[in-house]
């Protein structure tokens, strides 16, 4: 039975195409991969980006082999040169060195050079290689180029630059712009506008203005200025105050200014100075004689606390004054109280009690007891 062989005719040309578009379109549609298989792929990449950089490090490794390789050899031959022209002697080795040219020095220096160089940098390669591995390789940085936006443009103007007023006298007397609400022309500044609309809308205002209206307006001016003259007259700064001239803001500011900080209730004012303190005249006059000018921050806060007999704890550094704060007060009290009798002293018992836990403050208590004995009991001797 005889085979019956089909003669194939080649597709079409519409085929073809049709074909052709309907695989585009198959790519270009997004495929759904499951997480599995992104790390499938994902693995992939690494694994052939590990067998390269590996390759790479076998590369390196074996020319470095070879090159020791090669060294060593170049070393034993030179060693079995040197051990043959020893065994035949002296003269010959004299006449092999003077029958070297200089040529065949340089060849070999050139060599040895070439060798070295190849050697630099094959360990170069290893080193980079192993970097990159270890470490990741560095980014290449992008090199920035300048965008032709940049360039600002200026927008001053010059009026010697407008030529329009040259052929028309209509442009000698340009119309002012005027907008409604906080409209403004650009490229121009702001604030100068604005004055030159309020001026423009206020000389518009007087002019329409009746006399009433105008009286009216004055008056208010009037109370403006006065109240802007009421406000930075309080606002002055505590110097320039009298003490029943302060407000609450203004001691606010006072302890600001002496770095004093306050917790509890119903906290008396600070002192501003010693005439204000209203301490007697004795021991007005004996802070006075002692030197002190001006109270410290400590003092300041802290005598007006002890003249109302209440409890108070003082932190400050060493020398701002704190034993005087206290005695200060201890002063006034022991001057408010009666004199007794010289003889009856001893049986009146203690005034106060202090604890000194220096010296510093036990010499200081002593001059002020000094001072009470004699002050108040002058006829009493220790």
């Amino acid at each position: 039975m005889a085979d019956i062989k089909v003669k194939q005719e080649p597709a079409s040309l519409d085929a073809l195409l049709a074909l052709k578009k309907k695989q585009e379109e198959a790519q270009s549609k997004p495929v759904f991969m499951t997480k599995a298989t992104r790390e499938a792929l994902a693995k992939q990449e690494q694994e052939k980006k590990d067998a390269a950089e590996k390759q790479k490090l076998k590369e390196a490794e074996d020319s470095r082999k070879r090159m020791l390789e090669t060294a060593k050899k170049e070393e034993q031959r030179e060693r079995e040169d040197r051990h043959r022209r020893h065994r035949r002697g002296s003269p010959r080795r004299r006449s092999r060195s003077r029958s070297r040219s200089p040529r065949d020095n340089r060849d070999r220096k050139s060599k040895e050079d070439k060798n070295k160089k190849e050697t630099e940098q094959k360990e170069k390669l290893m080193e980079e290689a192993i970097r990159s591995r270890y470490l990741g390789k560095e980014r290449e940085k992008k090199k920035r180029t300048r965008k032709l936006h940049e360039r600002k443009f200026v927008f001053d103007w010059d009026e010697n630059d407008d030529t329009s007023k040259d052929y028309d006298n209509l442009y000698e007397e340009r119309h002012q712009i005027q907008f409604f609400g906080r409209g403004a022309l650009a490229g121009m500044d702001v604030n100068s506008q604005r004055k030159k609309n309020a001026e423009f809308y206020n000389s518009l205002m007087e002019q329409r203005r009746t006399g009433e209206e105008q009286e009216h307006e004055d008056l208010r001016v009037e109370n403006l200025a006065k109240k802007e003259k009421k406000e930075q007259f309080d606002d002055r700064h505590w110097t320039q105050k009298a003490l029943d001239e302060m407000r609450p803001r203004d001691w606010r500011i006072f302890r600001e200014d002496f770095n004093i900080a306050i917790k509890g209730g119903k906290i008396p004012n600070p002192l501003r100075n010693w005439e204000e303190a209203g301490l007697p005249q004795e021991v007005y006059d004996t802070i006075l004689a002692v030197g002190y000018k001006e109270p410290s921050p400590i003092q300041r806060q802290a005598i007006p606390i002890g003249l109302q007999n209440r409890d108070i704890i003082g932190v400050a550094e060493t020398g701002s004054g704190k034993t005087a704060a206290f005695l200060i007060p201890l002063l006034v009290w022991i001057n408010q109280l009666p004199k007794p009798a010289v003889a009856d002293m001893l049986d009146a018992g203690p005034y106060a009690i202090i604890m000194a836990p220096t010296r510093e403050l036990v010499w200081f208590i002593l001059l002020t007891w000094h001072y009470i004995v004699n002050k108040f009991f002058p006829g009493f001797t220790n």
